[in-house]
């Protein structure tokens, strides 16, 4: 199952630098907590085994680490997946304009036990 959730958008800022003046506190936090209740909403949907990946266009901790670690406190039966990436094998990447070429993303996999 791969979720590519709704976030700030934060990691196009090297397209749309005006994104960097946009977010306050309050928003990312209600983000942040709209990426955890939508990964335990479809956490169901991934069968025993089954592979969860967790994607977003966005850099802050609060959308990306922060947001595995709350889902996994919520479902224990959830543990990282190592991934292949562009700086070797992890259970999270990130992607940087400066190094990748690319927006700066992030992504995440989990498995279910």
């Amino acid at each position: 199952v791969l979720v590519d959730a709704p976030c700030s958008g934060l990691g196009a800022a090297r397209r749309r630098p005006e994104l960097l003046w946009r977010p306050s506190r309050t928003a990312l936090a209600g983000l942040a907590r709209l990426q955890v209740e939508i990964l335990v909403g479809v956490a169901d949907l991934v069968r025993p085994g089954g592979r969860l990946v967790y994607s977003v266009c966005t850099f802050p901790r609060a959308e990306t680490d922060a947001a595995v670690r709350a889902f996994l406190a919520k479902r224990p039966d959830f543990a990282p997946l190592e991934l292949r990436g562009p700086e070797g094998p992890a259970s999270s990447h990130r992607l940087w304009p400066h190094r990748h070429g690319t927006d700066a993303m992030f992504y995440s996999g989990l498995r279910r036990a």
